[in-house]
């Protein structure tokens, strides 16, 4: 008794496969006739067959030409997403006849990171609120969950901006595809970042955050180091709200104070921030000349005062003030104390860059004033008198 006619091809072999890696088992075609028995004689037992796949990318040999019935199949890789697969060989006499053996596909070997969870929320000096998750695939992006070894996070920009990580940047895996951190953040100058996940062998994986200012923790002030009394300072007062690296507070519209010791403040000394910043133009300090400190000051979202010193110098001149007084008149005598005249600026500061003439009179004129009673000042605030005297009436 011989075998009959080709009716069914049987695949025996391999029921498991790696991912992209050649299916460690060979699998075998057996070319039979209805009984089971293996046609090993004629042209159908020598004929080609070829193999095929679904819900994966075969490659390899996939058509072999039979001997006695059988094909062997022991190059074939099979390249797609884990779980069950279908492998079809087909022959094509005396008729296209098919059989199908079912196999597993695992993961193959890790060749990538893949960002499962991107880190987001990134506010300075502050943990992300949501921490990145990190998962090792193969080619075909199945998790390799008996990956071994360290994934890593660091931290780059394009830009002149720069920040450091905070936390444990790294994770080690042992027989697990996923690195789960925890507790890390960025310092530094707002901006946009690239943080990049790596392992060693491995194409990295990355993603863009931006970095947002952190808590308000100091003020700045910047105004000019000298002013003159009275006079509208040469440029504005500005005060800016930062964080702990300098950046700008950009939330909330917190109310700014400005102060100065033993001075007062002309103009609006009062004002809210904007996005971090105020300007307070056309301000005055008005008081008597000397050192200073120019105070700024919050109370919300925490209470907050800088300073910066101030240089008050005299301002216009507005008055002229006897500051000695003319004393022990006698008719047509000297008089035993001569007086001198001080400039001064609205507060009293002698104006010591003054220039002009001070004149004296006598009222009323029952009396004459002798000896010289003017005096010309060139850059000086007092003008003395030294030979003046009254002549007349007494009274």
């Amino acid at each position: 008794l011989t075998h009959g006619a080709a009716t069914a091809v049987v695949l025996s072999g391999a029921t498991t496969a790696s991912n992209a890696r050649t299916i460690a088992t060979n699998v075998v075609a057996e070319i039979q006739d209805a009984d089971a028995n293996r046609v090993t004689t004629g042209s159908d037992s020598s004929q080609s067959v070829v193999m095929t796949s679904s819900g994966a990318v075969l490659s390899g040999t996939v058509s072999v030409n039979a001997s006695s019935g059988l094909a062997t199949f022991g190059n074939l890789t099979l390249t797609g997403t884990a779980g069950a697969k279908t492998l079809t060989a087909t022959i094509s006499s005396p008729s296209s006849i098919s059989g199908t053996r079912a196999i597993q596909l695992a993961h193959g070997q890790a060749t990538q990171l893949a960002i499962v969870t991107a880190a987001s929320n990134a506010v300075n000096r502050s943990a992300f609120s949501i921490q990145p998750v990190i998962s090792v695939r193969d080619v075909s992006g199945n998790p390799v969950s008996d990956f071994v070894g360290r994934v890593s996070v660091g931290v780059s920009s394009s830009g002149s901006n720069s920040a450091t990580l905070s936390g444990t940047t790294f994770r080690d895996l042992s027989s697990s595809p996923t690195a789960t951190f925890s507790g890390i953040g960025l310092g530094g100058t707002l901006g946009s970042y690239t943080l990049t996940y790596s392992a060693t062998g491995l194409t990295d994986a990355t993603q863009s955050i931006s970095l947002a200012h952190g808590t308000a923790t100091t003020l700045e002030l910047i105004a000019p180091s000298t002013a003159d009394n009275s006079r509208t300072i040469s440029t504005s007062v500005v005060v800016r709200l930062k964080d702990v690296d300098g950046n700008l507070v950009t939330t909330g519209t917190p109310t700014v104070t400005l102060s100065i010791s033993d001075a007062t403040i002309s103009g609006t000394s009062v004002r809210n921030l904007a996005s971090g910043e105020i300007s307070f133009p056309g301000l005055k300090f008005v008081g008597l000349t000397g050192s200073k400190t120019l105070s700024a000051t919050i109370t919300s979202p925490v209470a907050l005062t800088t300073t910066t010193p101030v240089q008050l110098s005299f301002g216009d001149a507005t008055k002229l003030v006897v500051t000695t007084q003319a004393s022990g008149a006698v008719n047509r005598q000297l008089f035993t104390t001569q007086p001198a005249v001080t400039v001064q600026d609205v507060s009293g500061n002698p104006v010591t860059s003054f220039s002009g003439t001070i004149n004296l009179s006598v009222s009323p004129p029952d009396a004459v004033l002798s000896g010289t009673t003017s005096r010309v000042l060139s850059g000086s605030a007092v003008a003395y008198f030294d030979d003046l005297a009254l002549n007349g009436k007494i009274g």
